[in-house]
């Protein structure tokens, strides 16, 4: 009887396709942890974005002051009352490169900072009036709702905000 073993071909085929078995595993994990990585920055910037539209629609209802308001597609200015704070603040928000930039200005204290808000392909203001959306308000009236258009990779988004119309007797 002859004893018979493994001879070498047959273990370095057998070594190379372990080998190939475990590039294969690691390409295919780390490019799934890539993809969760990307997934999760998206899923983030979409909560930052649906928390921001959130926080513009009260700003937009709080409005104080109707006749020193500022709109074009571009640039919103206007002053308005947050419900935790005491004082009228005024609020420009403009758009340059693609980047929202909010303007916060206390009245009584001259105190104003500057922050981005978020950045998107485009990015524009509607104005709702004589029941057509336009770039452009008309001066001296009230529009009916405020947009805000977001042009993103993925997806597109139009965020109508409809004004409260006030009574007569008000």
């Amino acid at each position: 009887m002859k004893k018979r073993g493994f001879t070498l071909i047959e273990i370095l085929i057998s070594l190379a396709i372990i080998a190939l078995s475990f590039l294969l595993i690691q390409r295919t994990f780390f490019s799934l942890q890539k993809d969760i990585v990307n997934t999760e920055k998206k899923i983030e910037g979409n909560e930052k974005l649906l928390n921001f539209l959130f926080h513009f629609k009260s700003e937009i209802e709080g409005i104080c002051d109707w006749e020193n308001v500022y709109f074009n597609s571009k640039e919103i200015n206007f002053k308005t009352v947050f419900p935790d704070k005491d004082c009228p603040v005024e609020l420009i928000y403009k758009i340059k490169n693609g980047i929202l930039l909010r303007k916060e200005k206390n009245i009584f204290t001259g105190y104003e900072f500057t922050l981005p808000v978020f950045n998107a392909e485009d990015i524009n203001f509607f104005f709702f009036v004589n029941n057509e959306w336009k770039y452009e308000a008309e001066e001296n009236k009230k529009p009916e709702a405020i947009a805000i258009e977001v042009l993103l990779q993925d997806f597109k988004i139009f965020y109508p905000i409809y004004l409260r119309r006030e009574k007569k007797n008000e």
